[in-house]
C-alpha cells in the first residue's frame, strides 16, 4: 500500500506554520504576563489565522470585550465558532453569550424596560427564523456538561425562565452543584423550590410571577361567594397545583442536545388546578396556559363549577 507524501518542500512549509504559530502564541501569552494588549492581540490573531486552536477563543474574547482591539461582536462570533467547533467548552460558552445579547435578539431596551412590541415579535417568528438562537442553546448545553461553570449557572437560568418538561428540576440540580453563585441565583433558587412545595405545576418563576396572583384574586372572589367575610382576607396562599392531563398538541423548539429536546416549549396548551387559602377556606381555581412562543405562556383563570 503506498501512502500519499507531500513533496518535500510542502512538508517544510507545513512544519514551518506551526512553528510560527506557536512562536505567535508564546509571544501573545508573554505580552499578557506584561500587560500589553495591543501587541496580545495581533500574535494571537497571528496564530490564529496561522490555525493554532488555542488562540481562537482568545481572540474572540478579545473582539468580544474590546480588550488590544475595537470591539467587534460579529468577528467575535466567527472566532467564537471556530473555537466551539473544536469542542472547547470556553468557545461553546461564548458563542451562546454573543448571539443571545444582540440587540435583535432582545425585548429589553437599552434603558432596562420592557418592550412589549418586540416582544411579540420575536415569540411570532417560525423555526426557521430561529437557526442562530438554537445553536446558541446548543452551544450552552454542551459547554455545561463539560463543566463550564458559566455556562451551568446560565443554563439553570435557562431552564428556569422557559416552559419545559423537567425545566424546574434540572435548574435546581445546576444550581445546587454550583459551590459559589451570584445571590440573584440564591432567591432564584428559592424561587424555584417554593413552587415545587405547590405541586407539578408546569409554570416557570416567570409565569408565576404573573399568573398565581391573577389566580389569588378570582380564589378569593370564589371564597367570598360562600362567605362575605373573606372578602376582607389579606393571606390568600397557594396551597397546591396539579396538571389537568398533558401538554395538548406541543411543539418544541427542536434542539440537538439531549437534555434540551423538551426545554422550550414553542407552542401548545395544558391546564392546571390550583387550590388556595383564603383565610383558612379553600377555594379552586382552574387555570388554562397558551404557549405564547418565547418561552413563555399566557393564561386565563377561572372559578371552578
Amino acid at each position: 500500500m503506498t501512502l500519499f507524501r507531500f513533496p518535500r518542500t510542502a512538508a517544510f512549509v507545513l512544519v514551518a506554520f506551526a512553528v510560527a504559530a506557536h512562536a505567535d502564541y508564546d509571544r501573545a501569552v508573554a505580552a499578557v504576563k506584561r500587560g500589553d494588549a495591543n501587541a496580545a492581540f495581533k500574535e494571537f490573531r497571528a496564530a490564529a489565522e496561522a490555525g493554532d486552536e488555542r488562540a481562537f477563543v482568545q481572540v474572540a474574547r478579545a473582539y468580544a470585550h474590546g480588550i488590544g482591539t475595537q470591539p467587534d461582536p460579529r468577528a467575535a462570533e466567527v472566532w467564537a465558532q471556530k473555537s466551539a467547533a473544536k469542542g472547547d467548552a470556553e468557545g461553546q460558552f461564548l458563542v451562546y453569550a454573543l448571539t443571545v445579547e444582540r440587540p435583535e435578539l432582545n425585548f429589553i431596551d437599552a434603558q432596562g424596560r420592557f418592550d412589549a412590541q418586540r416582544y411579540q415579535a420575536l415569540a411570532a417568528r417560525p423555526i426557521s427564523g430561529r437557526e442562530d438562537e438554537m445553536n446558541a442553546y446548543d452551544m450552552l448545553g454542551k459547554a455545561a456538561q463539560q463543566g463550564h461553570a458559566d455556562a451551568r449557572l446560565r443554563l439553570a437560568g435557562f431552564y428556569a425562565d422557559n416552559v419545559g418538561e423537567g425545566n424546574r428540576k434540572r435548574a435546581e440540580e445546576l444550581l445546587d452543584k454550583l459551590s459559589k453563585r451570584p445571590p440573584l441565583f440564591d432567591g432564584l433558587r428559592k424561587a424555584l423550590g417554593e413552587l415545587d412545595a405547590i405541586g407539578p405545576t408546569l409554570l416557570t418563576v416567570r409565569v408565576a410571577d404573573g399568573a398565581i396572583p391573577s389566580a389569588a384574586r378570582i380564589a378569593q372572589v370564589a371564597a367570598a361567594e360562600k362567605d362575605k367575610s373573606k372578602n376582607d382576607c389579606n393571606a390568600v396562599k397557594p396551597v397546591r397545583a396539579q396538571r389537568m392531563g398533558p401538554v395538548n398538541k406541543p411543539i418544541w423548539l427542536p434542539l440537538a442536545v439531549p437534555e434540551l429536546k423538551t426545554a422550550y416549549l414553542m407552542s401548545g396548551e395544558w391546564r392546571e388546578r390550583w387550590t388556595f387559602d383564603v383565610c383558612g377556606a379553600e377555594a379552586v381555581v382552574q387555570i388554562a396556559f397558551v404557549a405564547d412562543g418565547l418561552g413563555g405562556a399566557k393564561y386565563t383563570v377561572d372559578k371552578e363549577r
